[in-house]
């Protein structure tokens, strides 16, 4: 009797979940076809931007070799950014001059000429010390002394301003 009242049971279980799918059966096949549909533009999307990138890629690697203005300007529609770092190169130094950056290419342009020390804001304390350790070289004690003064006491080169300062550049 137990025996049958569970297969009973199954049986009537069974047919609530066939009612409910019938029920509800658009609306699964709706949420199948969007799940699909979800994965299938990911992928388009993700295999244009992959294509977009090692065509950038290669038109960055062409412009550091050869000078190319109508792929300079394809470079700068497909990534700014790489087209900004064309730019930094000796060779478009008039395309430079006539380019007009942005507040994001601003900061990317000061990281550039931090790397010569020409930048406003980055390393300025470490241009500084290295004037400051040419004067002492040259015997100009004072004078490097008035350059190493001028570091402010939050820096970073502070330390080895003092150094400089009390040693006057002989250790």
């Amino acid at each position: 009797c137990n025996l049958k009242e569970n297969s009973y049971s199954v049986e009537e279980f069974g047919i609530k979940v066939e009612r409910f799918i019938r029920k509800y059966k658009f609306l699964f096949i709706f949420l199948i076809i969007v799940i699909v549909a979800y994965f299938v533009i990911t992928s388009i999307n993700d295999s244009i931007k992959q294509k977009t990138k090692e065509e950038a890629n290669a038109l960055y690697n062409e412009l550091l070799i050869t000078k190319n203005n109508d792929k300079l300007n394809q470079l700068k529609s497909l990534n700014p950014t790489l087209y900004l770092a064309v730019l930094l190169d000796e060779k478009y130094l008039d395309e430079l001059l006539q380019f007009n950056p942005s507040n994001e290419d601003k900061l990317l342009l000061e990281i550039y000429k931090a790397r010569e020390f020409k930048s406003d804001f980055f390393l300025t304390d470490l241009k500084t010390i290295q004037e400051a350790y040419a004067l002492l070289k040259d015997n100009k004690i004072k004078e490097a002394e008035v350059k190493l003064n001028s570091i402010s006491a939050n820096s970073v080169f502070l330390r080895i301003a003092n150094n400089l300062k009390h040693y006057q550049g002989n250790q």
